[in-house]
């Protein structure tokens, strides 16, 4: 659990510092990954950090993302993750009060404990 949280991190890290195809790559591996062992949770969580940091970067694939990810969350009632994507979207600044885009304010929201 930790290790998988700190890869999200350290990626959108990188992403932050400039680096975003690599930070793109490592968080496609991820959601393959969840989406192979049936986390949906999880990748509900690590595709949200890709959208905001797809967007960051300037990408179309973004808000692509970022819709479907919305429509996916709501429609398996997982309203919270459909909320932050929206909120994504619109441009709204982070909760920490960072106008940046933040992939998540707590980075144990989606845990499945």
């Amino acid at each position: 659990m930790r290790r998988f949280s700190a890869e999200v991190d350290l990626a959108v890290i990188r992403a932050r510092r400039g680096q975003p195809a690599p930070a793109i790559a490592t968080l496609r591996r991820l959601v393959a990954d969840c989406d192979a062992r049936g986390y949906m949770t999880r990748s509900f969580a690590v595709s949200l950090a890709m959208g905001k940091v797809e967007l960051m970067a300037g990408w179309a694939d973004g808000r692509a993302r970022l819709l479907k990810l919305e429509q996916a969350a709501k429609a398996k009632g997982h309203l919270q993750v459909a909320r932050l994507a929206r909120e994504a979207l619109d441009g709204k600044p982070c909760v920490n009060g960072s106008a940046a885009p933040c992939w998540n304010p707590d980075p144990y929201w989606w845990s499945e404990r």
